[in-house]
């Protein structure tokens, strides 16, 4: 069993002051096969991974929107349009494909979210030790 843990990062919170958010750096792996690192916020409640369009247009050199078209609902309810690529990834030693959105926008942040991520790996969110940690049987 192999366990790919990350620290929280502290941030601060207008509404509770100073609280660690679950973050994670992975790898994407642009179109002349370099490796980007990225640091995105773990989101149990997100349904697909999502990313900035500058990561993937700027660092990958994707044509963003050449991508299936989706309009994923925030927490605000309000739709942003999306599209949706297949990216080398890797988390640890992990690597895989994995479907992630990039956004019409520069202003999301980064988040893993379940499809592509989670189903791959036993997530646990450990608030004791304010770690994430990602297991692989």
């Amino acid at each position: 069993m192999k366990r790919f843990c990350f620290p929280w990062r502290r941030e601060y919170s207008r509404l509770v002051g100073v609280i660690y958010r679950p973050v994670v750096e992975v790898l994407l792996q642009g179109q002349a096969g370099e490796w980007i690192s990225v640091e995105a916020y773990v989101d149990s409640g997100a349904d697909i991974t999502i990313f900035p369009r500058y990561i993937g247009e700027d660092l990958l050199g994707l044509e963003v929107e050449g991508g299936v078209l989706i309009r994923p609902m925030g927490i605000a309810r309000q739709t942003l349009r999306s599209w949706i690529h297949e990216v080398p990834v890797r988390l640890g030693d992990e690597g895989f494909e994995a479907t992630v959105a990039f956004a019409e926008t520069n202003s999301v942040p980064s988040l893993i979210g379940r499809t592509g991520f989670f189903d791959r790996f036993t997530v646990v969110f450990d608030h004791r030790e304010r770690e994430t940690c990602f297991i692989v049987d």
